[in-house]
């Protein structure tokens, strides 16, 4: 009976002594779980030293790429990292005389490029021709919208020195409709401007033209879907 209990009482304590060590080897180390991380600049990641008992204390090797922002957690084991500066540094936390290294890469921000719009606006070229005392316009809607102009809604210019002036007498009726006109894609719009004027000298009708040798600019209102828009061209007569 003795031998039975000494046996039984040898047993439990060697349970004891298994079943300790087992405990003390599987405890959990100290660690931040990674080698390294990455933030990108002008952001913020959280990084945290798992499984310490103590307060921990923070460290930075190089203060100018990096900030740490706030720390949390009971033993203050959780910070927050800002990114500053592109470059590598050193996060080091330090638990008791203990120290625990992370890497830490800055990066640049992504430039995010905005697409394209999709957005047509309605685009229209203009040519003209002179032709004895008359100015014939030609306008052709080169886009695939559709565009509004008023024949009357014109200036034309003359060059004089280094400015452009008016060039048409205040009053000049240069014989066009008021109207609005539809240019739609590929459609061309063509009128005439009159600029021929007539005068009496004795018993006959003589015809002169308004405008004459020299430099002069032509220009075009036109609307794209209620904005207002202009075309442009430059022609000579000598």
């Amino acid at each position: 009976m003795k031998n039975m209990k000494y046996v039984l009482g040898t047993i439990l304590v060697l349970g004891f002594c298994i079943c300790f060590h087992s405990t003390d080897a599987s405890a959990a180390k100290i660690s931040f779980g990674k080698s390294s991380i990455t933030v990108t600049k002008g952001s913020t990641k959280k990084v945290k030293l798992k499984n310490v008992k103590k307060k921990v204390k923070w460290k930075i090797k190089n203060g100018k790429l990096i900030k740490i922002k706030s720390k949390k957690g009971k033993y203050k084991n959780t910070v927050t990292i800002s990114g500053k500066k592109t470059g590598k540094t050193t996060v080091i936390a330090i638990v008791g005389k203990k120290q625990y290294k992370l890497k830490v890469k800055v990066v640049p921000k992504k430039t995010v490029n905005k697409p394209e719009s999709n957005v047509q606006e309605a685009n229209i070229d203009c040519a003209v021709e002179f032709d004895m005392g008359m100015l014939n316009v030609e306008l052709t809607n080169s886009s695939s919208k559709t565009a509004q102009v008023k024949r009357t809604d014109f200036e034309l210019l003359k060059l004089e020195g280094d400015k452009w002036v008016n060039a048409l007498p205040e009053g000049t009726d240069v014989n066009l409709t008021d109207d609005l006109c539809t240019v739609n894609a590929g459609q061309k719009l063509t009128f005439t401007l009159n600029l021929q004027t007539e005068f009496k000298s004795g018993i006959f009708t003589v015809i002169d033209y308004i405008i004459h040798d020299g430099k002069y600019k032509y220009i075009q209102y036109y609307s794209d879907n209620g904005k207002q828009k202009s075309v442009e061209t430059v022609f000579e007569i000598k």
